[in-house]
């Protein structure tokens, strides 16, 4: 049986500080998404899971990058935690400037 992928909440805070270095107008490339993982979780961590696949599966309208909310979202399912805790962390990726508030 393989192993569950999962993300704790300290790794979270990690994807979030590494995702707020590498979103430009509220968007992540591919190559920036697979970066900002492998910076946030680490080599060992990643290896075995197919980023560039997961990108492109949150990549939903094929424009070729994903915002904030589809990364919060897509990340979510592999959070160890609560649901409260999931909510936050998925909140906290999603408000790109560190306001409070998501959207514009």
């Amino acid at each position: 049986m393989a192993n569950r992928f999962t993300i704790t909440k300290e790794e979270y805070e990690k994807l979030n500080a590494e995702f707020h270095k590498v979103t430009h107008d509220d968007n992540v490339t591919e190559s920036a998404f697979v970066e900002a993982t492998k910076n946030a979780l680490g080599e060992e961590k990643t290896k075995g899971f197919d980023l560039t696949r997961f990108y492109k599966a949150l990549d939903v309208n094929g424009d070729g990058k994903i915002d904030r909310f589809e990364i919060g979202f897509g990340f979510s399912f592999f959070f160890k935690g609560s649901i409260s805790e999931a909510l936050q962390m998925q909140f906290k990726i999603m408000d790109a400037d560190g306001s409070g508030t998501i959207g514009n």
